[in-house]
C-alpha cells in the first residue's frame, strides 16, 4: 500500500557534490575577525521583536570572543549577548563540519546550556571559550580506544613534513591498528550482526575515514601508500577479520570513502574505482547496511544518481568509439547501482511497482525533476546501443557477415549493455516496452550476435522475446544454461553390468550428488576392456533406454509422437515406490 505522501526530490548539479570538509583554522580566524564580519544569528525570540530591533547592534553592544578548537587554533566569533549558546554552536559546526550535536561549550569552568543565552553566562568581550565533545555512555568502549588510537597516529603523520623514526613507527601501526578495530568489533559482536553494526558505526563517527583519506591526499608517498593499504582493507572480506557478513555492513563506511576521494582525488582515481565497484557489490548483496543507520532514502537517491550518471558517462563514451567495446567492471557496477537504485526509489515511493509515467514525462503535473534526469539517461543508453546495433547491421550488410565472423563475438559485448538496460528498465513503467520495440527493429543484428555470444547466464532473459530470438539464438542461450563439465582428479568410477544396467547404475549415482557427477565419471562394462568417452557414451544412451522402455512402468510414449514420453498414470503408485523414479525423471 502507498504511503500517503513523499517528498519530491531533485538531484543537484555535480558542483554540488559534498566534499571532504577540510578546515583552515588560521583563514577562518581572518574572515571571521575582518571590518565585516557575517551576520550574527538570530536568537529563537527574533520574530516577537519589533523592527528596529532586527538592525545591527551598536558596536558597544556586539560581543567579540574566541573559541578555542579540540584542534590547534581558534575562532573569532561575532554575536549577540541575546543569542543562545545553541546558535554559536551550529555557527561552529558551519565552519568545522563537527555535528552541533557533538559540539559542548565550556566557559569559566561551567558547560553551557544550548537554550541559555551569552548574557545568562556573562560572556565577555575577548573571553575565551573552549570547544569539547560531547561524552558518550557506550558500549563499545573497546573499539572506541582503538579507533582513537588510529585517528590520533593519523593525525600526527599529517602534521609532520618529513619521515623519521617516529613517522615510521606510527606508519607501521595505521593498518595494523584498522585490522585491530575489526577484531574487535568480530570478537564483541559474537556473530551478532546488530551489535557489528553498532561497532562498525564507531569508525565514520570517530572520524576515522575523513582522517585516512587526508592522509592520502599527503605529500609524502608513504603516508599515501600507508593510507591507500589501511582503505583498501575494507575493500575485501577476509575470513580472519572481516568474515562476508560483516563485510557486507561496512557498506556505509565504504560509502564514506567513495564521496570524499570524488571530491578529492577524482574519479579517474584507482583507489576510488576500487570503492565505487566494492560499493556497488555491497549495495547489490543487501542495501540494509546503508537503511540501518538512517540513511534517508532520498539521500540515497542523490548518491546513487552521480554513480549512475558516471558510470553511463563511460558506457556512452565506450560504445561512440569505434571498438564499441566497454569494460565489463563499468558495466557491472552500473547493474549494481541501477538495481540499489531501484530499491531505493520503491523506498522513496512506498511502493513495489516501476515508476508512474506522470512523475518522469516532462511536461506532467506531477513531474518529479531528479526520476525525468534519470528517465532521460535510460531513454539516452538505449538509444545508443540501438545506434551500435545499427552500425553492426550497416557493416554486416556492406561487407557479408561471413567476412565479419571473427567480431561477431567482439561486439557481443552489446549483448551486456542490453542487460544493464533490461534493469534500468524495470525503474520505470513503460521503459520495457521501448526496449522491446528496438529489439524487435534489431532483431536480425541481434539473433547473429546471440548465435555468436559466449557462456554468460545474464542473457538468459532473452528467451521470453520469442518474436525477437530465432532458433539457433535460442539453442545457444539454452546450451549457456547447462551447467560446464569439470575435470577432477578423483574420477567417480563405475563397473558396470550389462545385464543389471538399470539397477547397478542406479546404485552408483543414485546416492551421490548431481554437482559431483559433472565431467567427473569414469565408465567400464564388466568383463570388457574398453574405457574411455565412447564407453562412457554408450552406457548413458542405453541407459535412457532402459529409462523409457515400454517393458518398464514408468513412461507411457505419446500416442501421437512417439518421440515424447509421459509418466506413466496407471502405475502412478509403483512409480513413487520406484527407487529408479527419481532419477529416471532427473
Amino acid at each position: 500500500m502507498a504511503r500517503p505522501s513523499s517528498p519530491p526530490f531533485s538531484f543537484p548539479s555535480p558542483c554540488l557534490t559534498p566534499s571532504l570538509a577540510t578546515f583552515d583554522v588560521e583563514e577562518s580566524k581572518t574572515r571571521l575577525s575582518s571590518s565585516h564580519p557575517p551576520p550574527p544569528f538570530a536568537s529563537p525570540s527574533a520574530s516577537l521583536l519589533s523592527p528596529s530591533s532586527l538592525l545591527p547592534p551598536p558596536p558597544s553592544d556586539e560581543l567579540h570572543f574566541f573559541v578555542r578548537l579540540l584542534s590547534r587554533g581558534s575562532l573569532v566569533v561575532h554575536a549577540r549577548p541575546t543569542d543562545t549558546v545553541n546558535s554559536v554552536i551550529e555557527r561552529i559546526e558551519s565552519v568545522t563540519g563537527i555535528p552541533s550535536r557533538e559540539q559542548r561549550l565550556i566557559y569559566c569552568g561551567r558547560q553551557l546550556r544550548g537554550e541559555s543565552t551569552l548574557r545568562h553566562y556573562a560572556v565577555k568581550k575577548d573571553a575565551t571559550l573552549q570547544l569539547t565533545g560531547r561524552l558518550r555512555s557506550t558500549g563499545q568502549s573497546r573499539a572506541w580506544r582503538v579507533v582513537d588510537d588510529l585517528v590520533s597516529s593519523i593525525c600526527f603523520l599529517n602534521a609532520v613534513a618529513t619521515s623519521d623514526i617516529r613517522t615510521i613507527d606510527r606508519q607501521r601501526t595505521v593498518a595494523q591498528l584498522v585490522k585491530d578495530f575489526l577484531n574487535t568489533t568480530l570478537a564483541d559482536s559474537d556473530g551478532d550482526k546488530d551489535k557489528a553494526l553498532a561497532y562498525l558505526g564507531v569508525f565514520s563517527l570517530a572520524g576515522a575515514p575523513s582522517e585516512l583519506v587526508k592522509l592520502y591526499l599527503s605529500p609524502l608517498a608513504d603516508n599515501r601508500a600507508i593510507a591507500e593499504g589501511a582503505i583498501r582493507i575494507f575493500l575485501d572480506s577476509n575470513p580472519d577479520f572481516l568474515p562476508e557478513y560483516m563485510h557486507s555492513q561496512c557498506a556505509p563506511i565504504v560509502f564514506t570513502f567513495c564521496r570524499m576521494l570524488a571530491a578529492t582525488v577524482g574519479r579517474n582515481d584507482q583507489l576510488y574505482v576500487g570503492c565505487r565497484r566494492t560499493l556497488s557489490k555491497l549495495l547489490k548483496a543487501s542495501i540494509e547496511p546503508l537503511n540501518s543507520v538512517h540513511l534517508k532514502s532520498t539521500h540515497l537517491l542523490l548518491e546513487l544518481h552521480l554513480f549512475i550518471t558516471e558510470l553511463s558517462g563511460l558506457v556512452d563514451a565506450a560504445l561512440s568509439s569505434d571498438s564499441m567495446l566497454d569494460s565489463e567492471v563499468v558495466l557491472h557496477d552500473l547493474s549494481n547501482f541501477l538495481t540499489a537504485m531501484r530499491w531505493a526509489i520503491q523506498e522513496w515511493k512506498g511502493v513495489d511497482r516501476p515508476i508512474s509515467e506522470h512523475l518522469y514525462i516532462l511536461g506532467s503535473p506531477r513531474y518529479e525533476n531528479g526520476i525525468g534526469l534519470l528517465y532521460e539517461l535510460y531513454i539516452k543508453l538505449l538509444n545508443k546501443v540501438g545506434q551500435c546495433l545499427k552500425k553492426v547491421e550497416d557493416i554486416l550488410d556492406e561487407r557479408g557477415q561471413a567476412r565479419y565472423e571473427a567480431q561477431l563475438p567482439k561486439w557481443s559485448q552489446l549483448l551486456v549493455v542490453l542487460t544493464v538496460i533490461k534493469v534500468f528498465s524495470k525503474i520505470f513503467e513503460g521503459a520495457e516496452r521501448l526496449l522491446h520495440s528496438l529489439l524487435f527493429e534489431r532483431r536480425r543484428t541481434l539473433n547473429a550476435l546471440l548465435r555468436c555470444a559466449k557462456r554468460n547466464r545474464k542473457l538468459r532473459w532473452f528467451l521470453k522475446y520469442k518474436d525477437v530470438t530465432d532458433f539457433e539464438a535460442r539453442r545457444n542461450l539454452l546450451l549457456m544454461m547447462l551447467p560446464e563439465g569439470r575435470e577432477e582428479e578423483e574420477l567417480h568410477e563405475m563397473l558396470i553390468d550389462r545385464s543389471q544396467l538399470l539397477s547397478e547404475s542406479f546404485e552408483y549415482i543414485g546416492q551421490v550428488e548431481a554437482a559431483q557427477l559433472r565431467g567427473a565419471l569414469f565408465m567400464e562394462f564388466k568383463n570388457e576392456e574398453a574405457t574411455g568417452p565412447g564407453v562412457l557414451r554408450e552406457w548413458f544412451c542405453l541407459l535412457c533406454q532402459a529409462i523409457f522402455n515400454p517393458q518398464n512402468p514408468l513412461f507411457l510414449s505419446c500416442p501421437h509422437d512417439h518421440r515424447r514420453f509421459f509418466p506413466n498414470p496407471g502405475e502412478f503408485i509403483l512409480l513413487h515406490s520406484s527407487p529408479f523414479f527419481g532419477s529416471s525423471l532427473f
